[in-house]
């Protein structure tokens, strides 16, 4: 079964995709979780270069998080764990690990804001990452947001020494 089948499928169960919201809701209960500086999200399949199927992706060293359709909350999870510096051992050991805690020690509450032009984005992860729209049946459509954080002024308040 191909990508695209499982994608209709998905859609076919009445499952819905990660929304920005479910992102945000994810670092606002694991707050020790590095967060990206911009998180991308395709309507479409990512096809690597061995022939295997990526539901989410984080280049080395960027602060860049990319996601597919069939992304949950425990995608975010393990892409976070990348972004922290560890390999796939401990991103499968941690992530569904994580993936149950429910509780939330963080004030500040991240927010992704919708940002740049998708066409200018998908030109900047073609040259970069070697993602290929045509490649990809069909075509995805983009959205990208950047991380900024809500709350802050107030701690930043309190804690100001008199």
């Amino acid at each position: 079964m191909s990508v695209t089948d499982k994608i209709a499928n998905y859609y076919a169960r009445g499952e819905r995709p990660l929304t920005i919201e479910d992102i945000e809701r994810v670092y606002e209960t694991h707050p020790w979780l590095p967060r990206p500086q911009h998180i991308v999200m395709l309507d479409g399949d990512v096809l690597l270069p061995e022939g295997a199927t990526a539901v989410g992706l984080t280049p080395a060293g960027e602060s860049v998080m990319i996601l597919t359709p069939l992304a949950d909350e425990e995608t975010v999870i393990h892409e976070s764990i990348h972004l922290a510096g560890f390999g796939e051992l401990a991103a499968y050991t941690l992530g569904p690990l994580l993936a149950r805690k429910r509780f939330s020690l963080f004030r500040r509450r991240p927010v992704y804001s919708e940002r740049g032009d998708s066409h200018q984005v998908m030109r900047y992860l073609a040259e970069r990452y070697g993602l290929r729209p045509e490649s990809m049946y069909p075509p995805p459509r983009l959205r990208h947001w950047g991380l900024t954080y809500r709350g802050s002024e107030r701690l930043l308040n309190r804690r100001r020494i008199p």
